[in-house]
């Protein structure tokens, strides 16, 4: 946030973070572990071939 200036981006075109997010949840990359070992493999594979690192992160704005 910082290295991308959010604060003067925020008082430049009248924007501030959204508190709660409510479009995507807090880490939407990260593996959610199942029972089954199968799906959980399945499912680390289907994400290891998103190409994701897992690293993004989402903001939600509102008009201030």
């Amino acid at each position: 946030m910082r290295k991308q200036k959010f604060d003067e981006m925020q008082h430049a075109i009248s924007l501030c973070m959204k508190e709660p997010h409510t479009i995507v949840e807090k880490w939407p990359m990260r593996r959610q572990f199942s029972s089954s070992y199968a799906c959980s493999q399945e499912e680390f594979d289907l994400l290891q071939s998103s190409g994701h690192s897992g690293s993004e992160r989402y903001v939600e704005w509102k008009w201030s």
